[in-house]
């Protein structure tokens, strides 16, 4: 058969079942139809050490359109799994005899190849390189992680980044830009061990949320008084960028 192009295509589910290997590895198994192919797509829930895959796991509660998981719809017949739409991106690989073969290598909910970008993620990502370069004041460098990813409570709340980054400007509110910057990546690194903020779990980013709500009221700016200020005491040494002037429980 033709190889396809590789890249990102509309499709649509025509059954699916649960397959566990020799290894004890567990896997949603999808038929798919794309571009009138009928192609396999595996889609890995536990890997063979037993650790859940949670990327795996979501990507069948967001194809199928579940908010929870759902084990007695496997019970059922196999093409109740039919009809749904999704997006998947073929790439070429080697079958058994080692000829390439167009194979699907990724299933997601539908668009998600082409998903709006989240305008308050990427400003805490990216924010700072984009000012070294219009202006505005330099990077502030990432610090290197010194611990093993914190392991997060069994029943932690999920969150998200860009809700993440909102809780934590609010709370720092009235810190200037670059301490608030140096105090998300300390954050990251406390809760995701150094991972990419983007690899980074809905559970993961539940704890990062819990940490930035026991951030003391006193790292938030001080309102301003409503009365004539008394003489002012002298001043005290400025912060060097990047640093905060009330500890942080990150």
């Amino acid at each position: 058969m033709d190889l396809m192009a590789e890249g990102t295509y509309d499709a649509v589910t025509k059954s699916a079942v649960l397959y566990e290997s020799k290894g004890n590895a567990l896997m949603c198994v999808f038929d798919i139809e794309v571009a009138g192919r009928i192609m396999k797509g595996w889609v890995t829930l536990v890997q063979k050490d037993g650790t859940l895959s949670e990327r795996g796991i979501r990507n069948v509660q967001e194809v199928m359109g579940w908010t929870g998981w759902d084990w007695t719809a496997f019970e059922g017949n196999p093409s109740d799994f039919g009809g749904r739409a999704c997006s998947v991106v073929i790439g070429t690989e080697p079958d058994q005899q080692g000829n390439p073969e167009s194979k699907i290598k990724y299933i997601n909910a539908p668009g998600s190849g082409i998903q709006k970008a989240d305008a308050k993620a990427m400003a805490a990502k990216y924010g700072a390189k984009f000012r070294a370069v219009l202006g505005g004041g330099t990077p502030t460098a990432r610090p290197t992680p010194a611990q093993r990813p914190m392991q997060a409570p069994t029943a932690a709340t999920s969150s998200t980044m860009p809700d993440c980054w909102a809780a934590l400007c609010d709370a720092m509110k009235g810190k200037p830009q670059d301490v608030i910057e140096a105090a998300w990546f300390r954050l990251i690194d406390k809760v995701g061990g150094g991972k990419a903020p983007e690899a980074m779990s809905g559970t993961e980013w539940g704890a990062a949320k819990a940490l930035i709500a026991s951030v003391p009221q006193s790292s938030a700016a001080a309102p301003k008084p409503t009365t004539t200020p008394a003489p002012e005491p002298e001043p005290e040494p400025t912060p060097e960028p990047g640093q905060d002037e009330e500890p942080l429980p990150f």
